[in-house]
């Protein structure tokens, strides 16, 4: 994210005089993450339908001001604690939220932007050709890195518009390297009803409830169970007034 360290310090001074706060958000700091995230849509912007990319933008547009009313939020919570008593104080604590917030997690969101974006291209693939590969094979890489949330998914077959995918579609977790196999009606040994209930009730409780979505179907990278959409309804008209202040 291109944030330089002068616009971070400009930050904190703003925070512990008051200039920014969850009433009115830094304008700069949610614009460097909004289009560092976006820039993770690049790789697919050329291979799926123009109307897709625009939601898909602006599912991260809100993804990425919900971020800078967090942050603000707990950085004021810094400002306000009755340990900290001068800036300098307030500024090596504010500076480990910082990083938390724009190095550490920002990196992970990004990655998995891209990764929600190859799998939004495949399931256009997918949707294209279903009628002559209309059934799907879960397949996870399978090594001493496989996540056990999605060796239970592995090898199921379920037919392409089944609402089994609505939830159980990758990406399942963070760092996910799962996809979906299309199969013909020849080769496809579709899995039971019931153990496909089974597997997807199981899913339901070993996931985070951020990754219970399909994002081709969906159209959002970040879903509604995100944390970060866990606003008040003063946060929520920030928010808003963020985007559409651009």
């Amino acid at each position: 994210m291109k944030y330089t360290e002068a616009q971070i310090n400009d930050l904190l001074d703003r925070i512990w005089s008051g200039a920014v706060s969850i009433e009115s958000l830094p304008a700069d700091l949610y614009q460097a993450i909004s289009k560092y995230l976006t820039s993770g849509l690049d790789g697919i912007a050329s291979k799926v339908s123009p109307s897709l990319i625009t939601e898909l933008t602006e599912n991260l547009k809100y993804f990425s001001a919900a971020k800078t009313y967090h942050q603000v939020n707990d950085l004021t919570i810094i400002k306000n604690s009755e340990e900290i008593k001068t800036f300098s104080e307030f500024k090596a604590e504010a500076l480990k939220v910082y990083d938390q917030y724009n190095v550490n997690w920002l990196r992970t969101e990004y990655d998995t932007t891209i990764g929600q974006g190859q799998i939004i291209e495949r399931w256009e693939q997918i949707e294209k050709q279903k009628k002559q590969l209309p059934f799907l094979r879960y397949s996870a890489v399978v090594d001493s890195q496989t996540s056990e949330i999605c060796l239970p998914l592995d090898g199921i077959i379920r037919p392409v518009d089944d609402s089994f995918w609505d939830t159980n579609s990758p990406l399942n977790h963070f760092n996910c390297r799962c996809t979906l196999e299309q199969v013909d009606e020849f080769d496809a040994d579709v899995t039971p009803d019931e153990k496909a209930d089974k597997v997807s009730a199981e899913m339901n409780d070993a996931r985070q409830p951020l990754f219970n979505s399909n994002p081709y179907r969906d159209k959002a990278i970040f879903d509604k169970e995100h944390p970060y959409f866990d606003l008040d309804k003063q946060g929520a008209k920030a928010v808003d007034d963020l985007v559409n202040g651009e």
